[in-house]
């Protein structure tokens, strides 16, 4: 894993991560997007991208339990563009399939008009399943820069 001179520990940076991903799955979105942003401003590159875009899908359900439909929209937004550069699967997550999962817990807010109410559904919910441990492998494969 190609590391900056000023990235923080990588112990540090595993433990944020796993933590984050802990409050997620746990849908305390606000906790994991607070817990993945000591990440996002310890690390550079490619995975400071990671983290901001995981934050914002965070935000994204913050906003969503919040009945927050134009938050869910724009902030849903922002974090595809954010990870538009990113690998299908990076840090242990399938890109591809975390996005479809979150469109489909977002759908009816997604396609939603103006005024509509905004319900959280957990029958849609999904819970984050890393497909190897990103700091386990070397290089690319575990995310770098």
């Amino acid at each position: 894993m190609t590391r900056d001179a000023f990235d923080m520990p990588l112990e540090e940076e595993k433990a944020c991560y796993l933590r984050g991903i802990a409050f997620f799955n746990a849908w305390e979105f606000f906790e994991a997007h607070e817990t993945w942003e000591d990440a996002w401003n310890g690390t550079s590159g490619r995975r400071r991208d990671f983290y901001q875009g995981l934050i914002q899908m965070a935000v994204t359900l913050v906003h969503l339990q919040r009945g927050n439909r134009l938050g869910v929209q724009k902030v849903f937004a922002q974090a595809l563009a954010r990870w538009a550069e990113l690998p299908d699967v990076y840090m242990g997550i399938n890109r591809r399939d975390f996005e479809r999962r979150m469109r489909e817990l977002l759908c009816d807010v997604l396609n939603a008009p103006p005024g509509s109410a905004v319900r959280f559904d957990p029958s849609r919910f999904f819970a984050i399943r890393l497909e190897y441990d990103p700091f386990s492998r070397a290089s690319d494969e575990a995310g770098d820069s």
